[in-house]
C-alpha cells in the first residue's frame, strides 16, 4: 500500500514538473507555426530561378543584371531585371517569357559551379610569366629553351580565351522558370 502510495505522489510530481514544460512546448510549436507564416507571406518575393541541374540553381531577383540570347536570335542582351508579372520578367521596355531564352550568359551566380573551366587563362598566363622570370633569374640570360615554354604557356592562355565558352544553352535538364520561392 505504501508503494502505491509513493508511486502516485512520485507520478503527481512528475506531471506538476512537466506541465510547465508542454506550455512552453506548445508556445514554441505555435510561434514557430506563425512564423512560418510570416515569412511566406513577407519573402515571398518572384524571381528568375536558372536550375542547371539538381544541386545548382541561380536566383535573379528585381535588380540584378542578366545577359542572354533568345531563339532565332544571335544578338546577346544585357539587362537588369525590372520586375515580375504572371510568367514573364520585366526589363527595360520588355516583357520576356523565360522560355523565348535560348542561352544564358555566365555570370557571378553561375561562374562558381566551374571550379577550373575560367580560370584556365589566368593560370597559363601567370604560368608562362613565372616560368620566364625563374629562369631569367636563375641563368641571369634570357635562353631560347625559357621563351619557348614561356611563350607556349602564354599561346595555351590565349587559346583557352578563346575555346572555353562564356554560353548556358539552356535546354534538357536545364531550366529557366519564375519561381515564388526565392532565398
Amino acid at each position: 500500500m505504501d508503494e502505491n502510495k509513493n508511486e502516485s505522489l512520485l507520478l503527481c510530481y512528475f506531471t506538476e514538473l512537466m506541465r510547465p514544460l508542454s506550455i512552453i512546448a506548445t508556445v514554441k510549436v505555435r510561434m514557430l507555426f506563425i512564423l512560418l507564416g510570416l515569412q511566406t507571406i513577407c519573402c515571398g518575393q518572384e524571381c528568375l530561378m536558372f536550375q542547371k541541374n539538381r544541386g545548382r540553381t541561380a536566383f535573379y531577383k528585381k535588380g540584378d543584371p542578366i545577359s542572354f540570347r533568345l531563339h532565332n536570335d544571335k544578338t546577346t542582351y544585357t539587362f537588369q531585371i525590372l520586375g515580375f508579372e504572371d510568367s514573364v520578367f520585366v526589363v527595360s521596355n520588355y516583357k520576356i517569357n523565360p522560355k523565348e531564352i535560348s542561352h544564358l550568359y555566365v555570370d557571378e551566380k553561375t561562374k562558381i559551379w566551374y571550379v577550373f573551366k575560367y580560370k584556365y587563362e589566368k593560370i597559363f598566363f601567370l604560368a608562362s610569366i613565372g616560368y620566364f622570370l625563374a629562369s631569367v633569374i636563375n641563368e641571369k640570360t634570357v635562353t631560347k629553351e625559357a621563351a619557348t615554354i614561356s611563350g607556349s604557356l602564354g599561346g595555351a592562355a590565349i587559346l583557352a580565351r578563346l575555346l572555353v565558352n562564356n554560353k548556358i544553352r539552356i535546354k534538357g535538364k536545364r531550366r529557366l522558370v519564375i519561381s515564388d520561392n526565392c532565398p
